[in-house]
C-alpha cells in the first residue's frame, strides 16, 4: 500500500522538480516507510533516479513519478520504488498487491528474468515486459493502482484494479498532465485551480457522490475500475479490460454452490494474508466481516487481533455480536467507542483525507478505528463487497418483488390505504432498471427541486444508466452496477480513511475469483421475493441468500438474519454534539447561504424543524448538504485546515 503522485508535460518542457516533491510530501501517510523518485524523458529515451534536492540535474525531465511506500511484502531496500527495469527503459510505480504474482515468478525465471527482491512489485514489472499492458491485467488478482512508463513505446499506462479498491485520479490542463491516489496532491501544482464540477451536482444531489470515473472537482477524473489509460505525446487513451463474465448460468445445485463459495471465499482470505506485517481483521459484528475473522482465524498459529467500533447508543450497537465472534474465534479483541464528541472532533480531518464530501457519517468512525488499529498491525481485512455482490440490499428484494409480482402489485393499487400504499411503492409506471435507481436517492424524487429547482433527474439518471452491462438478467445488471457505483465510494471511504493512518486495508469478498464465480450462479441464489407484498420489513431471508445459508454453518440464526442497522440515529446523536452544532451555525450553514449552489432557506427550514421536533426525516438531506459544504470550504475555499 503506498502513495503515487505524478506529471507529465505533453509539451517535453522540463518538471519542475519541486512541485513533485510537494505532490508526494502531501499524500505521505499513504507511504511513510521510504521515498523515491524517477525522472523520464521521452526524447532523451531516459529513465533515472533522481533526489529532488539536487539542483542542476543532467538531463530535463518533462516526466517525473513521486513514490511513497508502505512495506509490507520485503521490508528491505530492494523494495525501494519506483522500481527500474535491468534494461533502464521501463519503471513502475505500485500501489497495492496482486495476490498471484508469486505464481508467476518461476515461470519468468525460465524466461531469463532475473529478481533482486521478493516483492509483488517485481514480478509486475518482469510480467508486463514479457506480456505486455493488457495481458497482465488480465492475468492477475488483485488489488492495484499503477504508473508503468515504458521508453520502447513511448507511453505512460495509469492503471486500476477490477473492482476500483486502490484510487488513481488524473487532471490535465494545458499540456501538462497529472495524476495521483490522492486528489489532495494536485493542489500542490500551479497549473490545478480547485473548482467544482457543476455538471456533476446533480448526480452528487440524488446520491451524495459520484460514480465511475466522475468527481467533483473540474477536470479531475477516476481510473475507472477495470480500466487503464494509455497516455502518449497524441494524447490519452481509456481502455477497459475487465467485465464478469456474464453467461449461462452454470448448472450447479444450490447446496453444491453454497460449498463452492464457501471454499472460494476460504481461497480469497488465505491468499491475502500474505504479508511481511502483522495483519488483523476489522470486526463490526456484521455476516460479512464475521466471516472473514472466522475463516482468517485457522491461519493464524498464535493470536490474531480484530478491531470494532463500539457506539455510544446501545440502540444501535452491534457489540454483541461482535462477542459472539470473539468467542467464537478466540482473537484478541479491541473495542473502541466512538461517542458524538469523537466524531466532531475528528469530523474535519476525515473530511480531507477523503477528497469529496463524506459519503456516510461511518467514514469518520473508521477512521478512529484505523488510526487505534495501527498501534498493534499494518494490514486490516474488512468486509465490503458483499452485500453488493450478493444481493444484501433491500432495493434487490424491491427490484425482484416488482419484475415477479407485476400482477399484484397492480391489484394492490386499487385497494385502499396499506394495497395503493405497497404498491405505490413498487412504481408500477416506471420500468425496472429507472425503479432502481430511484430508490438509491436520500429522498422522494418530488422533493429535490425544493432544495435546488435547475437540478436535471433525468441527467444524472442517464449518468448512471450507462453503468448498467447488457445481456444479462436483471439482477446480475444491477449487481454490477453496484459494483461500479456504491460499492466504487464505500471502498474509497476504507481506503482513504485507513491509508490516513498508514493501515493497508484488504476486502477479500472483492477478489477476482468471488467476483466471477457470483456471477456465473442464477440470481434466484442469492435473493429471492416474497409473495405478501406487505412484507416490506421482512426481506432479510430473501437477500444475500447464499452467504446466510454459509454463515448458518457457523452462527445461530439469530445471528444471520438479524435486521440491518441503519444510518440516521447515529448521525442525530451526533449532531447534537456541541462542537458539531457550532461548526453547523458558524461556518457550514452561512458557506452554504454565500455559495447559493443549494436553496439555503429550503436547508435552514429542515434544520430548524430538526432542532425543534428531532425528527428523523430529511436527516440524510442535511448530512448530505453539511458533507458539501464541508469539503468546499476545504479544498475550494482553503478557509479549513485538513
Amino acid at each position: 500500500m503506498c502513495g503515487i503522485s505524478g506529471i507529465v508535460n505533453l509539451d517535453l518542457k522540463p518538471v519542475h522538480l519541486e512541485y513533485l516533491k510537494s505532490m508526494s510530501e502531501s499524500i505521505k501517510h499513504r507511504g511513510p516507510d521510504d521515498q523515491g523518485y524517477v525522472g523520464f524523458s521521452f526524447a532523451n529515451h531516459t529513465i533515472q533516479e533522481i533526489d529532488v534536492d539536487v539542483k542542476n540535474l543532467p538531463l530535463p525531465f518533462h516526466g517525473g513519478i513521486g513514490f511513497n511506500r508502505l512495506s509490507i511484502l520485503d521490508l528491505s531496500m530492494n523494495g525501494h520504488q519506483p522500481m527500474i527495469s535491468e534494461n533502464r527503459k521501463i519503471t513502475i510505480a505500485y500501489n497495492g498487491e496482486v495476490y498471484n504474482a508469486f505464481g508467476f515468478k518461476g515461470f519468468l525465471k525460465t524466461k531469463g528474468f532475473r529478481f533482486k527482491s521478493n516483492t509483488d512489485t517485481e514480478i509486475l514489472l518482469c510480467l508486463y515486459q514479457f506480456v505486455g499492458i493488457k495481458k497482465m491485467l488480465e492475468m492477475i488478482n488483485g488489488m492495484f493502482a499503477f504508473c508503468i512508463v515504458d521508453l520502447k513505446l513511448n507511453k505512460v499506462f495509469l492503471a486500476r484494479d477490477h473492482a476500483g479498491i486502490k484510487p488513481m485520479y488524473w487532471f490535465k490542463k494545458n499540456n501538462t498532465l497529472l495524476f495521483a491516489s490522492e486528489i489532495k496532491a494536485f493542489l500542490q501544482h500551479p497549473e490545478f485551480d480547485a473548482q467544482i464540477s457543476e455538471q456533476h451536482i446533480d448526480e452528487y444531489q440524488l446520491y451524495n457522490y459520484c460514480a465511475h470515473d466522475r468527481t467533483l472537482f473540474t477536470g479531475v477524473s477516476k481510473i475507472p475500475p477495470g480500466h487503464f489509460m494509455e497516455i502518449s505525446m497524441n494524447g490519452e487513451k481509456l481502455c477497459k479490460y475487465y467485465q464478469p463474465s456474464f453467461n449461462k448460468n452454470r448448472n450447479i445445485s444450490k447446496k453444491n454452490a453454497q460449498e463452492s463459495l464457501e471454499q472460494t471465499i476460504k481461497h480469497a482470505i488465505k491468499s491475502q494474508l500474505i504479508s511481511d506485517v502483522k495483519v488483523g481483521c476489522q470486526l463490526s459484528g456484521g455476516i460479512d466481516s464475521s466471516l472473514i475473522t472466522t475463516f482468517a482465524r485457522k491461519h493464524f498459529q498464535s493470536n490474531m487481533d480484530t478491531f470494532s467500533l463500539i457506539l455510544e447508543n446501545s440502540a444501535y450497537s452491534e457489540e454483541k455480536y461482535i462477542n459472539m465472534v470473539v468467542d467464537k474465534t478466540h482473537a484478541s479483541s479491541h473495542k473502541y467507542e466512538l461517542t458524538p464528541k469523537n466524531f466532531a472532533e475528528n469530523l474535519i480531518a476525515s473530511a480531507w483525507h477523503y477528497d469529496e464530501p463524506l459519503l456516510i457519517p461511518q467514514a469518520v468512525g473508521i477512521k478512529q478505528l484505523a488510526k487505534n488499529a495501527s498501534k498493534y498491525i499494518t494490514v486490516l481485512l474488512s468486509g465490503e463487497g458483499s452485500d453488493e455482490l450478493m444481493g444484501g440490499y433491500r432495493r434487490y428484494y424491491n427490484l425482484s418483488y416488482k419484475k415477479q409480482h407485476q400482477g399484484i402489485i397492480h391489484i394492490m393499487s386499487k385497494i385502499p390505504g396499506k394495497g395503493q400504499t405497497a404498491s405505490k411503492r413498487y412504481m408500477p409506471n416506471v420500468s425496472t432498471n429507472d425503479f432502481f435507481l430511484r430508490q438509491g436517492g436520500s429522498s422522494s424524487l418530488n422533493r429535490y427541486p425544493d432544495f435546488r429547482p435547475e437540478i436535471n433527474l433525468e441527467r444524472a439518471f442517464h449518468q448512471r444508466e450507462e453503468l448498467f452491462p447488457e445481456n444479462t438478467d436483471l439482477l446480475k445488471q444491477v449487481r454490477y452496477y453496484e459494483m461500479r457505483a456504491w460499492l466504487g465510494a464505500t471502498l474509497m471511504i476504507q481506503d482513504k480513511m485507513t491509508m490516513a493512518h498508514s493501515i493497508e486495508n484488504r476486502v477479500p469478498f472483492t477478489d477476482k475469483k468471488i467476483v466471477e464465480f457470483v456471477f456465473s450462479l442464477p440470481s434466484k441464489y442469492f435473493v429471492k421475493s416474497n409473495i405478501n407484498p406487505l412484507s416490506y420489513n421482512n426481506h432479510n431471508k430473501n437477500t444475500k441468500i447464499l452467504l446466510k445459508k454459509v454463515t448458518e454453518k457457523y452462527y445461530p440464526n439469530e445471528f444471520v438474519y438479524r435486521r440491518k442497522m441503519g444510518f440516521n440515529q447515529p448521525l442525530h446523536d451526533y449532531f447534537a454534539d456541541p462542537l458539531l452544532q457550532e461548526l453547523i451555525q458558524d461556518s457550514l450553514l452561512p458557506g452554504i447561504k454565500q455559495r447559493g449552489i443549494v436553496n439555503y432557506i429550503e436547508i435552514l427550514n429542515l434544520w430548524d424543524r430538526y432542532q425543534k421536533t428531532k425528527s428523523l426525516a430529511g436527516l440524510m438531506i442535511l448530512w448530505n448538504w453539511f458533507s458539501f459544504e464541508l469539503w468546499a470550504q476545504l479544498f475550494i475555499d482553503k478557509k479549513i485546515v485538513g
